[in-house]
């Protein structure tokens, strides 16, 4: 089953974006790929926003698919790797 098909099986029609958080000890040569996310870029790609300010329909929804989400995420078991 492919990622977007099992995210999609666990939230229904929320939408889910994934990335791959690396450290800021990784390196790429050719240029960091379009779904990875640097540590110390992190808070540029998703920015602090004020939760109470917003005004989101269905919030009950999403709290609880979000937590069946968040239950599935399991993160590496390598703290490091040398490719």
């Amino acid at each position: 089953m492919t990622e977007s098909r099992r995210s999609r099986a666990l939230v229904g029609d929320v939408p889910v974006e994934g990335r791959l958080l690396f450290s800021n000890v990784g390196k790429f040569t050719k240029g960091i790929p379009k779904w990875v996310v640097m540590l110390d870029g992190i808070e540029v790609e998703f920015p602090v926003v004020d939760r109470g300010s917003l005004a989101v329909p269905n919030a009950d929804q999403y709290s609880q698919d979000w937590a069946r989400l968040v239950a599935q995420l399991r993160p590496s078991p390598h703290l490091f790797t040398n490719l």
